[in-house]
């Protein structure tokens, strides 16, 4: 639609690629966040500093006592949606194409991955537009726990009081209260 822009258009999930007008605008948001990343990874920062250069890449006030410890990775960090009293530890990958909200009282385990991203699995699109990407938001419920090196996929909805276990690699939606292992993740239990 005209008037969009490139990141309308991302979080939407309608594709992009090299070819798309926009690009060079895509390519500097990256190196924007690429810039935040290294400085968030690599400084000493006293808690306070910590927390302002958190809210300068998510464009957002952080809430309560939610914690992001470095090293953090993500693509812009302006799609990045954190709750209350939310913990994300070290070595955690968002890959923010689209929109990720993390609601409240979530705990990420340290190597947990969110990936909005995906491509077509049509060869031809592949071929005629380099690079084609479209992304879905990922959504993660109050109360939950992604366990350490658990991988979320593009369009995941984590609903309410839900535990990722540890390397589980999320498919398909995962239902409230409970708990999900494996890859593909399943049900292992109810809550």
């Amino acid at each position: 639609m005209k008037g969009e822009t490139i990141f309308d258009r991302m979080r939407k999930g309608m594709p992009i690629g090299r070819l798309d007008p926009e690009i060079d605008r895509f390519d500097e948001a990256i190196a924007e966040g690429d810039e935040l990343r290294m400085e968030y990874n690599t400084s000493h920062l006293n808690r306070d500093q910590r927390k302002g250069l958190l809210e300068k890449i998510l464009h957002a006030k952080v809430k309560g006592a939610t914690k992001v410890i470095p090293p953090f990775h993500f693509d812009f960090g302006f799609n990045i949606h954190l709750g209350e009293n939310d913990i994300v530890n070290y070595d955690v990958v968002m890959l923010d194409d689209a929109e990720i909200f993390i609601g409240d009282n979530v705990l990420i385990g340290p190597g947990a991955k969110f990936v909005t991203a995906s491509h077509p699995k049509d060869i031809e699109m592949r071929e005629m537009n380099p690079f084609m990407t479209y992304a879905e938001p990922i959504k993660i419920g109050n109360n939950v726990w992604i366990g350490a090196g658990a991988i979320i996929l593009p369009g995941i909805t984590v609903g309410d009081d839900a535990i990722v276990g540890a390397g589980a690699v999320v498919t398909h939606d995962v239902e409230p209260r409970t708990i999900v292992v494996g890859n593909p993740a399943k049900i292992l239990r109810r809550l």
